[in-house]
Order: structure tokens, then sequence, then C-alpha cells
């Protein structure tokens, strides 16, 4: 499949990465970025919620280094607050990746890619299984959480494809910022598993699941 290139402005956060097929809240105060939630919402609603790098604090009003790997959403909710805040809510599309910044005097915009999850034909066996496991979880998970949360986009649990589970499972159980991004930047679906079911052992290690079997995941 050919790869395909877009236009977008991009939201750095810091500690915050956004899977595809996940729903972020988003309070928006800043007054560059009120402005660019204004535009984005009188267009295609699209942006990139993009992490920063170690450092950022230095830097903060300028440029500060960002992850090159992050979460391209749309904007499904949103409510504009009488002093211009904005509280929206924002459903994950795709994962991209930096192609270069585009120079703007407000916000941040960037040429991004869209990366495609892929897996390979060996390893298509072993994903399925996975992915039996991972639902079964995630069952446990989310019947386990009030009726009224919302935890992802799409269709019925029993119609999520291996590469979305992965993300909707990372973005419920992996905490620490740098593991999700190394979660977020892996392609390939297997590895994504991999590295997946490595963060949940380490958990149930912990004790912070011990209602789920060890020999689950």
């Amino acid at each position: 499949m050919a790869s395909q290139t877009i236009t977008v402005p991009l939201f750095p956060l810091p500690d915050t990465v956004f899977f595809p097929h996940t729903l972020l809240p988003l309070h928006v105060f800043e007054p560059r970025y009120k402005a660019m939630i204004e535009d984005v919402l009188a267009s295609d609603k699209i942006l990139g919620i993009v992490q920063l790098r170690p450092g950022w604090d230095t830097e903060y009003f300028g440029a500060p280094p960002i992850y090159k790997v992050f979460g391209l959403g749309r904007i499904v909710e949103s409510e504009r607050w009488p002093d211009g805040r904005y509280d929206v809510l924002v459903s994950g599309l795709y994962r991209a990746q930096l192609v270069q910044e585009i120079p703007r005097d407000t916000w941040r915009e960037a040429e991004v890619e869209i990366i495609q999850d892929h897996i390979s034909a060996d390893e298509a066996r072993e994903v399925s299984d996975v992915h039996v496991i991972l639902l079964e979880i995630l069952k446990k998970l989310t019947d386990a959480l009030p009726a009224d949360v919302r935890v992802y986009t799409g269709p019925d649990a029993g119609e999520i494809s291996p590469g979305a589970l992965t993300d909707i499972m990372a973005s419920l159980v992996v905490n620490d910022p740098y593991d999700r991004q190394s979660l977020l930047a892996e392609p390939n679906v297997a590895q994504r598993q991999k590295l997946l079911r490595i963060q949940m052992q380490a958990m149930l290690h912990q004790g912070l699941h011990g209602d789920i079997a060890e020999g689950e995941v």
C-alpha cells in the first residue's frame, strides 16, 4: 500500500501518548492552542497529539523537541467556554511519522506520513492466538469500569482488529509514557503484542492485576 502524507496541526503535550482507536479528553487553555482548536474545528477537525521529549520545559513556549511518531485524531466533541477555553474529545484515527515541520508564527504544523499496521504471513497465526487472549482480558477490564466510561472507538470488542486491540490495551494498562511511546512507535502488530505482554507481565508481578492469572497473558 502506498504511503499517505497529510499536513496537520500539532498539539505537543508532556507525558501524553495518544493511541489510535482510543479517546482523549483535552482541556485547552493556552492562547496559541485555543486559536489552533478554533481553526481545526473550522476545517477537518484532525490534529496530531505529540509527546514532548525530555527537556521540553526549558523551551516550552518555543518549539521544544518532540517524538517523531504520534497519534492523529479527529475532534468528535467540543465545548467552548465564555473565556475562549475549549473542552474537546479527540478520537484516535492513525499513528503517524513526522516528515517535516512547516514553519508557522503561531502553533506548530507538520507534514506527516500515516503508518499502517503490518502482520507478516508467518506471524499471522500467533497474532490471532494472542488476540483471543487479549480480547478476554479487555472484557474483564471494561466490565470493571463504570458503565458511562468510554475507552475506545469503533466496532464492538469482538470485531476489533489485532492491531487496534493492542493500542486499546496499551492505553488502558501501560502507564509509563516512554513505554507507551515504544508501543506507539511499533507498526508490526506481532512485535507490538510482545511489547504489550511484557508490560502486562511486569504489572502482574507487581500485583497490580491480581484478578488476572499470569498464564493468560
